[in-house]
């Protein structure tokens, strides 16, 4: 997924996501689903696109992985316990399956128009 696009369009006719660089590109791709339905010769909209249910958003912010420990950070494997740990014996704290721990924040993004 690209991460810079900040326009986010949904089309309640194809039931899909998509985001754009522009405002523009996002309008033109919403409006070509209506295209669509009339090039297929259904002349009848859908309630959710008659009442809002197709829409452009800008998008303000977009999610990010924190890592806050890493499995790197435990570079010994102590073969007697079966753990691995740091160079001064702490042992990697979590579980076997996880190389990182982390969580998951909410970042602001610019959108000069």
């Amino acid at each position: 997924m690209k991460t810079k696009e900040k326009y986010v369009a949904y089309s309640s006719i194809e039931d899909e996501f998509k985001t754009f660089d522009t405002f523009n590109e996002a309008e033109v791709w919403l409006s070509n689903t209506y295209k669509d339905l009339i090039d297929a010769e259904m002349e009848i909209y859908s309630e959710d696109s008659c009442n809002g249910g197709d829409y452009i958003a800008q998008i303000t912010h977009r999610s990010k992985y924190i890592e806050i420990d890493s499995i790197k950070d435990y570079p010994t494997y102590d073969e007697i316990n079966g753990e691995y740990t740091t160079e001064d014996g702490e042992p990697w704290p979590y579980a076997d399956e996880y190389d990182s721990v982390g969580s998951i924040v909410f970042q602001g993004v610019g959108n000069d128009n």
